[in-house]
């Protein structure tokens, strides 16, 4: 899993503790590797011999923008395909700005994250 560096999105935490967040939740499973980039996603790809990248379309909104981010990245290198998977339907809604928002008010979001991760939002708290 590639975590990006990304300095036009409103991040909560920086990229080494985002990086940590997906280590925890994906801990108990195996060959998962987390790294993270500061450059396009392609260049990153090819830099790990990877030639499939999978994404999450949670909404119509999503697709849009996948779609666009998908063709591009094709124009780049069309040796590197994208996949999509979408959320169950109870968790279609869920996203970082979703959760951000409810934690900006102390509200709960232990049903919304991974164990792990409320866990280590938790303890960041106190």
């Amino acid at each position: 899993m590639a975590v990006a560096e990304n300095r036009e999105k409103n991040v909560m935490f920086d990229t080494q503790k985002r990086v940590k967040l997906v280590e925890l939740a994906t801990r108990d499973i195996d060959n998962v590797r987390v790294d993270s980039f500061d450059s396009l996603l392609v260049s990153y790809a090819k830099k790990n011999s990877v030639n499939i990248i999978i994404r999450g379309l949670r909404a119509v909104s999503d697709f849009e923008y996948e779609l666009q981010m998908g063709y591009a990245n094709s124009s780049l290198d069309s040796s590197i395909d994208t996949v999509y998977f979408m959320p169950s339907l109870e968790r279609a809604f869920v996203s970082s700005s979703v959760v951000r928002s409810i934690l900006k008010y102390n509200g709960d979001v232990k049903h919304l994250v991974p164990k792990e991760i409320w866990e280590y939002l938790n303890v960041c708290d106190n």
